[in-house]
């Protein structure tokens, strides 16, 4: 059984509405925990919680949040948008599935479930591509070598 921890809010009351009932029906109040927006700290407590992160989204663009999940080795399960698939290593690093695919975002699922050995592995490649990718020394190297390149080729 999995649990699932939702961060955030709602802006439209009739969706929070429907989401909520959809819980009840389901039986699923124990399993589904709704938090609300959250500070940058009360997020990390709730990463704690988690060895999976998911991110649905329809669109994006380079959201820091997969790169602290990362960092925190958490299995990032997130749909293919926008950046995402330049932060994740598909199978690797994390996981993709296609924006409103829910078969392959079931399926991804399935797959981690209980598969300690899968999600370690994941996880340790997460935290390794996390550092090399979106720490701060390695973007200051990263932008240092561009800038370096730029006055290369600048015909001044």
């Amino acid at each position: 059984i999995f649990n699932l921890h939702v961060v955030g809010g709602y802006k439209d009351k009739y969706y929070e509405h429907e989401v909520n009932e959809l819980v009840q029906e389901g039986s699923l109040s124990q399993q589904v925990i709704f938090y609300g927006w959250q500070t940058q700290e009360q997020i990390f407590q709730v990463h704690e919680k988690c060895r999976i992160f998911i991110l649905p989204s329809q669109q994006e663009t380079m959201p820091v949040v997969i790169g602290e999940a990362m960092a925190l080795g958490k299995v990032v399960v997130a749909s293919n948008v926008g950046a995402v698939s330049e932060m994740i290593t598909d199978k690797s690093s994390g996981f993709l599935f296609e924006r409103n695919n829910v078969d392959q975002l079931c399926n991804l699922l399935r797959l981690l479930h209980k598969n300690n050995t899968l999600i370690e592995s994941v996880s340790g490649n997460a935290m390794r591509e996390a550092r090399e990718k979106f720490h701060p020394d390695s973007i200051a190297s990263k932008t240092h070598e561009f800038y370096l390149k730029v006055l290369k080729n600048a015909s001044i």
